[in-house]
């Protein structure tokens, strides 16, 4: 894979780190809406790690398809954790 530029690591990382606070402070003061922002952040860094690296070469083709799969459970996983922040306590 093409070695990233450091404004794009640095990018995906700050999106990862800044949705990751918005959800823990989200979460905290229970506001949904906060905590669906943070998610979207999430959910973009996350297409960021999936298709930042180029193109999959023969060599590694493995490799990449299982750290796809990684970041689409991770994705789900985001996904489902919003979807939860909605239910109220206890429901």
């Amino acid at each position: 894979m093409p070695r990233l530029s450091a404004r794009l690591r640095g990018a995906q990382l700050g999106l990862w780190n800044v949705g990751n606070a918005v959800v823990v402070g989200g979460v905290l003061v229970d506001a949904v809406a906060v905590v669906v922002v943070g998610s979207v952040m999430l959910l973009a860094a996350l297409g960021g790690f999936a298709v930042g690296g180029g193109r999959i070469r023969r060599d590694r083709r493995a490799r990449v398809i299982i750290y796809r799969i990684v970041i689409l459970g991770l994705a789900v996983s985001v996904v489902i954790g919003a979807v939860m922040a909605k239910a109220s306590p206890g429901a």
